[in-house]
């Protein structure tokens, strides 16, 4: 069944589809990540849900600097909802969190090194990632935008219980 969860970290708003463990959701996500099509036709079907015509999607960067699987999940969101997609978010190039977590090492905003390539777009933005885990990526990408809401596939559920995020009505 489709339930999805709206949520808020203090100032930082996410939606997703719905828990990582649950579902099948892990596996779809880390389908995504290897480039499996089908994985990210279904999320792509899932998250669609969420979006409007007047919506532009921006991919989040992966650990390479640049939008790989996420750009084609947006563009794939935006064929089924006739939004927008930009491509216009960056970052530095840098080890992966699962690798920086395995190592004992904190992710932190900063480590990111998140830039905008252009000025956003006018209107009302989302920023696509397949999974929220901490919270770090979201959290940078809408410090460096100041607004929009991060659209995610997935949560981890101990990403529920970081200070300060609660369910919001929907």
């Amino acid at each position: 069944m489709f339930n999805p969860q709206i949520l808020c970290l203090m100032k930082y708003n996410y939606i997703t589809t719905g828990e990582y463990y649950s579902h099948g959701r892990n596996s779809i996500a880390h389908g995504m990540k290897n480039g499996n099509q089908k994985s990210i036709a279904r999320a792509a079907s899932e998250m669609a849900k969420f979006v409007s015509p007047d919506v532009t999607l921006i991919p989040m960067p992966g650990h390479t600097g640049v939008a790989t699987y996420t750009l084609t999940l947006a563009e794939q969101i935006a064929e089924l909802t006739g939004a927008k997609v930009c491509d216009i978010m960056r970052g530095t190039t840098r080890e992966t969190f699962y690798d920086i977590k395995k190592n004992g090492g904190k992710v932190q905003k900063d480590y990111l090194g998140l830039f905008l390539t252009e000025e956003l777009p006018e209107g009302k933005i989302m920023i696509v990632d397949n999974c929220i885990s901490t919270g770090t990526t979201a959290a940078a990408a809408l410090d460096l935008t100041k607004r929009g809401i991060v659209l995610a596939y997935a949560i981890v559920g101990k990403s529920k219980h970081i200070e300060g995020l609660t369910p919001v009505e929907g």
